[in-house]
């Protein structure tokens, strides 16, 4: 975005756009259509966390649905300290130059309201074979990565606050099912009682810390946590 800037070529605001769209996807963990619907209004200020400014949450009201339901709500606190800067800049510097005054689109299009799900997905990929990242990269990466970020980040918060952000919980979910069986496949040849334990007994948000530890000490790599579907 920035070379694109300093040779003066057209398109450098919608790689702007791009560029702080994946980054609010990974600050606040939300799904591809989750920060694609986002408005400007939907960030906001966190009385507990005032050092946030006016970018303390953020209020994702087309949360992942069940069959049959409406898209569920959810607020998501900021737990990044880069976010605000970059959202400050967005909304306060670039979005007002793509016109469209009174659009409540966080992401406006160059030729509409906000931009679509398929355009969306073909940028992406454009910057991924950009960069030569992996082909297995897609968007719900930005996702995945937030909360395995989460659980491999020192203590201060507490787990279920960490998922309850992000639509995990309560309830141990698919989600948590799914790392139990993948903890107990990983630990099914370490010599340790405690690591035994752990996939002998159902996981719950109370032993997912403790086994995301575990994990790191037994050397398999935090990365591999697809905590999310």
């Amino acid at each position: 975005m920035a070379r694109i800037r300093a040779f003066g070529r057209k398109g450098w605001l919608p790689a702007f756009r791009d560029a702080t769209l994946f980054k609010t996807a990974y600050a606040f963990g939300t799904r591809r259509n989750e920060t694609r619907i986002l408005d400007a209004a939907d960030f906001g200020l966190n009385p507990h966390g005032t050092e946030y400014g006016e970018f303390g949450l953020c209020r994702v009201r087309f949360g992942k649905a069940k069959k049959g339901s409406p898209p569920k709500r959810r607020t998501v606190l900021t737990v990044w300290d880069w976010a605000p800067d970059i959202l400050d800049e967005w909304f306060t510097e670039v979005r007002p130059l793509f016109g469209g005054e009174g659009n409540p689109a966080a992401w406006p299009s160059e030729h509409g309201l906000r931009i679509g799900c398929q355009r969306l997905n073909s940028r992406f990929i454009t910057y991924r074979q950009a960069v030569g990242l992996d082909e297995g990269l897609d968007f719900h990466s930005f996702r995945r990565s937030y909360v395995t970020h989460l659980i491999s980040r020192p203590a201060g918060t507490e787990v279920p606050p960490r998922f309850m952000s992000c639509g995990v919980l309560p309830a141990v979910d698919k989600q948590i099912c799914s790392l139990e069986r993948w903890l107990i496949g990983h630990l099914a040849d370490i010599p340790d009682p405690d690591h035994a334990q752990v996939g002998r007994f159902p996981l719950s948000v109370d032993t997912l810390d403790t086994g995301s530890v575990k994990i790191r000490r037994s050397g398999v790599p935090v990365g591999d946590l697809q905590v999310l579907g």
